[in-house]
């Protein structure tokens, strides 16, 4: 009797020892368990957005199919062809690129030759778009075109283009160097609001008007220069002054 109390409590003693032992290796097993059913949610989330490999849209002013958008999911490119303008995106667009798993995953954009405008808010919130190919046949770009573009690193403004709109840079957090062509009459309200990575700027001969607060939060822009033909702003010491 004496002996099988005796092994009984040995067990004990021993199932003890273990439970011990194995007390700090179970949080560290919730943890990865926990980080596995993460990653396998993210990745089956990413596959379920991918499931659409490529789709196109209408985007012509006119509704009439005369520009058209088109999604590669090889390339994470968007490619907008055809003749005119593109629409004006006022919010509501829950058919397109808007509001779908594309405003996050977009990273290259081919404007081709024949397209006329970027429409009012066309990229706003492609928070993924590194860079964009715009040809000269553009001549408008309108507000909020590149609002939230916090990837966008740098840009060529069609030489045809007259004005940068209201907040068509807002947030752009990457954009390091922007040309803004001859020809380019005004700059509008925030245009470059909080484009942190933007150093310096050139204002050219033709520009006549520049927003309230259009450089405004622009952490690192240290000088802006204007043009010296330039009959309504002067820059002094990298410093913007109205004539």
């Amino acid at each position: 009797m004496k002996e099988v109390i005796g092994k009984k409590v040995s067990l004990i003693i021993l199932l003890a020892i273990i439970f011990q032992m194995l007390i700090p290796i179970i949080p560290e097993l919730n943890i990865k368990v926990f980080a596995a059913e993460k990653t396998s949610k993210e990745t089956e989330e990413i596959s379920r957005n991918y499931e659409v490999k490529e789709e196109s849209w209408d985007v012509s002013e006119n509704g009439d199919g005369s520009v058209i958008a088109k999604w590669t999911l090889n390339n994470r490119t968007l490619t907008i062809s055809g003749t005119g303008k593109m629409k004006n995106w006022n919010g509501n667009e829950k058919d397109d690129w808007h509001y779908t798993q594309y405003t996050n995953v977009i990273e290259k954009v081919i404007i081709e030759n024949g397209v006329t405008s970027i429409g009012e808010s066309t990229f706003d919130g492609c928070s993924s778009l590194k860079s964009i190919e715009i040809p000269d046949s553009i001549t408008s770009i309108g507000w909020s075109a590149f609002s939230g573009c916090s990837s966008l690193e740098s840009i060529n403004i069609p030489e045809g283009v007259t004005s940068i709109e209201d907040s068509v840079f807002f947030g752009c957090d990457s954009l390091e160097s922007i040309n803004i062509p001859e020809g380019v009459t005004n700059i509008g309200s925030s245009a470059f609001y909080e484009c942190n990575s933007l150093g310096s700027i050139t204002i050219p001969d033709s520009i006549i008007s520049i927003g309230e607060s259009a450089f405004s939060e622009c952490s690192n822009l240290e000088s802006i220069s204007v043009s010296s033909n330039n009959k309504k702003y002067i820059s002094e010491n990298g410093v913007l002054f109205n004539k």
